[in-house]
């Protein structure tokens, strides 16, 4: 969903629980994935929920990471890499 995250969806994840979120957003050569992944990080803080972005190799989406090898325990370095 990414971007596109509608104000319902924004309150389902800040009912209230502490949490953390991971946005994965697309790596573009242009940051404009990780530019959309910082301003929505900035809406969920305002909610008090934690995001952490993670960061995936260059020209990479979640869907293309796997799709092109990758695995479930690389992805969760990059998980564990992720920035606040």
């Amino acid at each position: 969903m990414g971007s596109h995250l509608n104000a319902q969806q924004l309150r389902q994840l800040c009912d209230g629980v502490c949490r953390t979120v991971y946005l994965a957003f697309d790596s573009d050569a242009n940051g404009a994935g990780q530019q959309a992944a910082q301003r929505l990080a900035r809406r969920l803080l305002d909610q008090g929920v934690i995001a952490r972005q993670v960061e995936l190799p260059n020209g990479h989406d979640p869907n293309s990471f796997f799709v092109q090898g990758g695995d479930s325990a690389q992805f969760q370095k990059l998980l564990e890499r992720a920035l606040p």
